[in-house]
């Protein structure tokens, strides 16, 4: 009687455990992939056994025949390039999935480090501009410091926090690389006109 309450227990926990043991060896899909790479997407249970995948612009790509899991769960595989996509389930309901490119994560780290550099440029100008004639450029340089630095902590908490919505913000953030850069240059030959002005008057006085 022992025997056969312990065999039937081994039973039970081989069937019980044999999904869990199962599932550690799936690379199951996050929300946020990197393209090129395939995942295996495990579904809750379901009566039915067939998956709609659309893009995010609500076109439909392919509807997929699942392959059985355990019972009525059933799992199927991912791999999309970069976008954003929506799974809808044959029960209608439905998942997000964002398949993020390494080229798009660089983009934005580029932008941080080419802020970054120009902001610092900016601060220290700003602080050793001493002539009351530039005080005007002492204030925008003091400007752009900050909302350089504003850009900066929202590109940073994008890429960290939201990097499914990189790509769709990486334009602004390159305006406004674009602008800061246009900034920077203009401060550059302003500063560098103003010098050799002052080069000359003193010149001239030594005369």
């Amino acid at each position: 009687m022992i025997k056969w309450k312990l065999t039937t227990l081994i039973i039970l926990a081989t069937i019980l455990l044999t999904p869990v043991i199962t599932a550690k060896n799936i690379d199951t899909c996050e929300d946020m992939i990197s393209p090129g790479t395939t995942c295996t997407a495990i579904t809750p249970p379901l009566n039915c056994n067939y998956y709609q995948l659309y893009h995010i612009n609500g076109t439909l790509l392919n509807t997929t025949i699942m392959k059985e899991f355990n019972g009525s769960m059933y799992l199927f595989n991912f791999s999309q390039p970069t976008g954003e996509y929506i799974i809808k389930l044959c029960d209608n309901t439905t998942a997000r999935e964002f398949v993020v490119g390494e080229d798009t994560e660089m983009g934005w780290i580029a932008i941080i480090v080419a802020l970054s550099v120009m902001t610092f440029i900016f601060l220290i100008a700003a602080i050793n501009i001493k002539e009351r004639k530039l005080d005007g450029l002492k204030g925008l340089l003091w400007l752009l410091s900050i909302t350089n630095g504003f850009m900066i902590g929202a590109t940073t908490y994008i890429i960290s926090l939201h990097p499914e919505d990189a790509s769709t913000f990486q334009p602004i953030g390159i305006g406004y690389l674009t602008f800061s850069g246009a900034c920077f240059i203009a401060f550059i030959y302003m500063y560098a006109r103003y010098l050799i002005q002052r080069a000359a008057e003193q010149s001239k006085e030594l005369k």
